[in-house]
């Protein structure tokens, strides 16, 4: 829950494996929320959402919450909170389209 009247909260952090890009986790669009009001806010689709991870060795990870501009956004003493879900890709399906495009591409 944050209290801003921002419209594009940027969540950085150093779990995010992005090369020559940046650390943003995510982009959270808070344009329909009431100024100073909370924003509550569930990734409709995590599938698209995801990113890859740094590092599975590293246990200890930072999190910074920025305004479009890079500008730390000040949560008033309030709480934030996070859920994150960490997941292995199942490799079956890009198993699957391949032989299938195997089977359509197959010189006779």
């Amino acid at each position: 829950m944050i209290l801003q009247s921002e419209d594009r909260l940027l969540l950085h952090s150093n779990i995010v494996n992005n090369p020559g890009r940046d650390d943003i986790l995510i982009s959270i669009n808070s344009s329909t929320s009431v100024n100073y009001s909370s924003i509550a806010w569930t990734c409709p689709s995590p599938e698209f959402y995801c990113r890859l991870l740094s590092s599975k060795k590293n246990s200890t990870y930072s999190f910074s919450l920025t305004d479009e501009n890079g500008d730390l956004i000040q949560l008033n003493g309030l709480n934030l909170n996070l859920t994150l879900l960490l997941f292995k890709v199942d490799p079956i399906y890009d198993q699957i389209r391949s032989f299938f495009r195997m089977l359509v591409h197959k010189p006779q």
